[in-house]
């Protein structure tokens, strides 16, 4: 009612063609679909280094996403155990990431420093674990996805 009565008073015309298509559908949600939080594989506490939301149907072979980065990611990248203390410039940042993916795979690709050298995060889909490593240059740590809590 408030919106037609501000239509009416402003002289406005509302787009007859706005909105959804009649015949548009939602595509399915694959099991890589949504929020999750990067942990390291050693990290007995389980404090999340990153946090990567993805978008991505069944069958595709790319989908997208963003991450963002907190303290512990520090410790992550130095090859140190995670205490979530160490500092580094990355703590905080955030950005766009790709994917690739088939049924039992998936590979994150991210650049969050200024040299633009691609961070790479591999997971292997055993069941609903996803278990894998994260890789820059020559370096490798092992980590796992969890989903994040609801």
């Amino acid at each position: 009612m408030l919106s037609a009565l501000l239509v009416l008073l402003m002289g406005v015309q509302l787009d007859p063609g706005a909105g959804p298509d009649r015949d548009a559908r939602a595509l399915p949600l694959s099991v890589y679909h949504g929020n999750w939080r990067v942990i390291a594989a050693d990290d007995k506490s389980q404090q999340a280094t990153m946090r990567i939301d993805i978008q991505h149907s069944p069958g595709e072979r790319e989908g997208t996403g963003s991450y963002a980065l907190f303290q512990p990611f520090c410790d992550l990248t130095a090859g140190m155990k995670i205490t979530g203390t160490a500092d580094c410039e990355l703590i905080g940042q955030g950005g766009e990431l790709a994917v690739r993916a088939d049924a039992r795979r998936m590979t994150v690709i991210f650049m969050p420093t200024a040299d633009g050298i691609e961070h790479r995060l591999r997971f292997r889909r055993s069941g609903r674990e996803m278990t894998g490593s994260y890789e820059v240059a020559d370096y490798r740590r092992r980590v796992r996805l969890e989903r994040v809590p609801e």
